[in-house]
């Protein structure tokens, strides 16, 4: 992350270094742990980037890390919202003319 703020691009290399460790943690979903890991991680680099006083051309936010939160957050809220009724309407029909 310090380096997405720099301008350095390191997502070929850690994105499979992390989910490569993340599938061996039991009983966790890789998912939750790399994003688990990734807001750890985000907290370290902004404490980081803020004592620096180089020019930055972000806030060392990877690419991707706020689409992948938008979705675990879309996810939540599907998982929480009521289900829906399927059976026919109740509703009354009025046509008028």
């Amino acid at each position: 992350m310090i380096g997405a703020a720099h301008g350095l691009d390191t997502a070929e290399y850690s994105v499979p270094y992390v989910t490569s460790w993340a599938t061996s943690v039991p009983e966790k979903i890789v998912f939750d742990v790399v994003t688990a890991t990734a807001e750890r991680a985000r907290k370290a680099a902004v404490a980081i980037l803020d004592t620096l006083d180089t020019l930055q051309v972000g806030d060392g936010e990877p690419p991707g890390l706020a689409a992948a939160r938008d979705r675990a957050t879309a996810r939540e809220r599907e998982t929480r919202r009521p289900a829906r009724r399927r059976g026919p309407s109740t509703r009354s029909t009025v046509v008028t003319r």
